[in-house]
């Protein structure tokens, strides 16, 4: 079957490849005088279930869309600057083991100010006042995508209530003053500020380089319908292939085989925990998930068989801690050293014994079993990510507190707590995971690197990323032992292999607000998409080849 789509589509032909029960779209991508485009993403998207692959074209402009189950899709190709014709397939039809072609002709279009990473967003927005508010306070949660075109200071304004009124978030007044007045000065219809930020000196300074082996990278993702509050961070599988993950007061599962959310949220009678700000599960019962409140001090526990929920608040009077900015890079004016509020969960983990251990203001233990807690208030007053070793030794970052900085480690039998200093003082590690080797590999956000502790000779090894502002925000280890990073500014995705090798792929997402990464059996990794309202998966064709293989 041949279907003539004038210019953008050359074809969109069935042809037979029986070799498995999904499907496959492949195509060619061409430019305006027919030459091959690189680096461009086409997507497909599954019309019932909102299920979407991205995958990236390589050097001679083909590409191909594996694992599609059966069924109608929508299909588009798209790369900062260009477009293709028309925007979007609808209704191509993919049955099982077959391979459908579609090659698409792609046309030269402006780039716009909402597209920019929040790296380029922060080089080449021009000064007004208001403009390190909107820095500071705007994009920590998200980028530029929500910013698009031009508006006057009403209609910033309106944008702004908007987001607060359909439950995104809450903004304070002064803040929407203060942000809507620098848009209204930069992005009016009559600024001076041009159209495209392509058209600024600095805009080809802050491009990424993409190598051949990093085309090779697909990435997943399913919307979470669970409201406003549906924005997770992190997204865990049981073993019955369902993923879990938070939404503000409660826990939400998706069912990748029917794109199927179901939310859960803890009773009224048990009172609003604040914000849940992930979930992780028990080591010993998986159908048992801890969820750790940030604005209560407290942690929840879910049993998914009986849905029901127990609260357990934390008594600990923790010290008041100096911060520094939890967010903008370091190359940034940062908001001045504060005081962080009394005690506060943010990740968690289980230890061999039961004991949830969870990071926040400042390191707390809890027993389930004996409802105990025990917090380290004089010893690690403020952590971030944590993990548990081979051995059954807890690990912490510590990030946010402003006079500390180190990777540390807890004894679990003694209580005694080692910490060790990175070499570089101002690269704050913000999350960390241990590979099968027993190696502690940690995000480091302000100086743009991925470190890796080894206990055994307590050597430290810094490896630097390529790129503006490669703030490691999203963090995991897949079973190759290969590090992977998220930037949070970027929105690069970075991996450090076993030899020390550094690839970065590109991002199907203007913004993105991962967090832990969590590996499934097919070694993909799961992350939120934050703005997007999505969770999904991302592979290296290789690697997920391997792990059937096995």
């Amino acid at each position: 079957m041949r279907r003539s789509l004038g210019l953008a589509v050359v074809g969109l032909l069935a042809s037979v490849g029986y070799a498995s029960a999904e499907g496959v779209i492949a195509g060619t991508i061409k430019g305006p005088d027919g030459a091959a485009l690189r680096a461009v993403f086409v997507r497909a998207e599954k019309v019932d279930t909102k299920r979407t692959t991205s995958v990236l074209s390589n050097s001679q402009g083909r590409y191909r869309i594996p694992d599609l189950p059966p069924g109608k899709y929508q299909v588009w190709a798209k790369a900062i600057g260009w477009r293709g014709t028309p925007v979007r397939l609808a209704d191509v039809s993919v049955a099982e083991g077959q391979t459908v072609t579609a090659d698409f002709a792609m046309r030269s279009v402006p780039v716009l100010w909402h597209e920019l990473t929040k790296a380029q967003a922060i080089t080449l927005l021009p000064e007004a006042p208001g403009r390190e508010r909107l820095l500071t306070n705007c994009m920590n949660c998200h980028g530029m995508d929500k910013m698009v075109g031009r508006r006057d200071l009403e209609g910033w304004l309106y944008a702004i209530d908007t987001m607060r009124r359909v439950g995104v978030t809450t903004i304070n007044p002064t803040v929407a003053n203060e942000v809507a007045g620098y848009l209204a000065a930069v992005l009016a219809p009559d600024s001076a500020t041009p159209q495209s930020p392509a058209s600024l000196p600095g805009w080809k300074q802050l491009q990424m380089q993409w190598s051949d082996e990093a085309l090779n990278i697909v990435y997943v993702d399913y919307p979470v319908k669970a409201g406003p509050a549906g924005r997770p961070g992190v997204g865990e599988m049981d073993k019955d292939g369902m993923v879990w993950m938070e939404t503000d007061n409660g826990i939400v599962r998706l069912n990748p085989g029917t794109g199927e959310t179901k939310a859960f949220y803890v009773p009224e009678s048990m009172g609003d925990q604040g914000g849940i700000h992930e979930v992780t599960r028990d080591r010993s019962d998986e159908a048992i998930w801890w969820l750790t409140a940030t604005g209560r001090n407290s942690l929840v526990r879910f049993d998914s068989r009986t849905e029901k929920f127990e609260v357990y608040k934390d008594p600990t009077k923790s010290p008041r801690v100096k911060q520094i900015d939890p967010n903008t890079p370091n190359k940034f004016p940062r908001v001045e050293e504060g005081e962080g509020p009394f005690g506060r969960k943010h990740t968690a983990v289980v230890d061999f014994d039961g004991n949830v251990w969870m990071t926040g203001r400042p390191l707390t233990k809890f027993n389930p079993k004996t409802k105990e807690w025990t917090a380290f208030t004089a010893e690690v007053q403020d952590t971030y990510g944590i993990e548990v070793d081979q051995a059954g030794n807890v690990w912490f970052a510590e990030f946010n507190s402003a006079e500390n900085g180190s990777v540390g480690m807890v004894d679990p039998k003694t209580g005694k707590v080692t910490k060790f200093k990175p070499p570089s003082p101002e690269g704050r590690p913000r999350r960390l995971h241990i590979d099968s080797k027993g190696n502690v590999w940690f995000g480091q956000y302000f100086n743009g690197s991925i470190g890796k502790f080894d206990p055994k000779t307590q050597k430290f090894t810094e490896y630097k990323l390529p790129g503006p502002y490669p703030t490691v925000y999203g963090f995991g280890i897949d079973h190759n032992d290969n590090a992977w990073g998220v930037s949070h500014f970027n929105e690069a995705t970075f991996r450090v292999d076993p030899t020390g090798k550094v690839v970065a792929y590109p991002s199907p997402y203007y913004t993105r607000g991962s967090r832990d990464l969590k590996v499934d059996a097919k070694n993909r990794m799961w992350g939120g998409i934050q703005p997007e309202y999505k969770i999904g998966y991302f592979y290296l064709r290789s690697d997920t080849a391997a792990s059937r293989a096995n």
